[in-house]
């Protein structure tokens, strides 16, 4: 709020945008309208865990009642660090990079992601419900 020639601070959420495994920073962040009505935080990271890793992003839109987060939006997974001697995981599965880009936008409606890597590609929708956006299945195929 401005209070003469300065500006002073109305509120601050420092923890809007958590980082990812083991308290590791967002991998890239930028801003964007793309997705909602008020600028949101695209934030993208991922952990590594047993030779399995995971990529998630989130959307933490910038309301003027405070930030809502939509998330984490599975992005990319590989099994790549798991594989033995045998070319396969200690589960019996080959080896595995899916990565998916987000695409077909619709402003607080849904987007999609479109994900390529393995035996076929396969999309993974978001809709906004409850204003956030929130995956339509329950398990995503690029889970970890």
């Amino acid at each position: 709020k401005r209070d003469g020639n300065v500006f002073v601070v109305q509120n601050e959420w420092p923890n809007a945008v958590e980082g990812w495994g083991w308290g590791a920073p967002p991998a890239d962040w930028f801003l964007t309208s793309k997705y909602t009505t008020n600028p949101a935080v695209y934030a993208r990271g991922g952990y590594t865990g047993q030779g399995y890793t995971c990529e998630s992003a989130t959307l933490t839109e910038l309301r003027p009642e405070g930030p809502v987060t939509s998330g984490p939006i599975m992005i990319g997974s590989s099994n790549e660090g798991a594989v033995m001697d045998n070319g396969m995981t200690p589960g019996g599965e080959p080896v595995q990079t899916l990565e998916g880009e987000i695409a077909n936008v619709v402003r607080n409606a849904s987007f999609d992601v479109v994900v390529k890597g393995g035996e076929e590609p396969f999309t993974e929708r978001y809709l906004w419900k409850s204003g956030k956006f929130v995956a339509e299945v329950a398990e995503s195929r690029l889970g970890c």
